[in-house]
């Protein structure tokens, strides 16, 4: 195993084992008594990764801290699917209508108050757990 190595898993049932690094990579080890050893590395974060989980399928999850991505893992395929987690962006608010100017807003319900409002500011996305084969959760530092 990598030294910079954060998070271990085993998928479960297994002798795969997972591993994510401080190096921005997924490293793939099989445990078995015919094998016992490397298999292979995955890249995609774009900073460290502090957390992997799998269950049974030959798939993996893991988060990537400030690139604020969670990676879905097809090992076989030598596949991800990737997922941006986090806030509000500026395109997406205009899009929805929700950008206005501070003075001239049309909104009938506006509550004018003494203290600024305080903007959303997405952050690193640290914990992520798989519920089944197709489903995960994760969560981060911004709530």
């Amino acid at each position: 195993m990598s030294v910079s190595s954060q998070s271990v898993v085993f998928r479960k049932k297994t002798n795969q084992l997972f591993t994510g690094s401080f190096d921005r990579s997924l490293k793939v080890y099989d445990l078995s008594p015919n094998v016992m050893g490397y298999v292979e590395t995955l890249f995609g974060h774009q900073d460290k990764v502090l957390m992997v989980d799998a269950l049974r399928g030959e798939n993996c999850v893991s988060v990537g801290a400030r690139d604020k991505t969670v990676r879905f893992w097809k090992v076989v395929e030598e596949t991800q699917l990737v997922f941006r987690g986090g806030g509000k962006s500026k395109v997406r608010e205009v899009l929805d209508g929700g950008l206005r100017d501070e003075e001239g807003s049309d909104d009938e319900n506006e509550v004018t108050t003494k203290t600024k409002t305080k903007k959303y500011v997405e952050g690193s996305l640290e914990v992520i757990a798989m519920i089944d084969e197709s489903t995960f959760i994760s969560g981060g530092d911004s709530g």
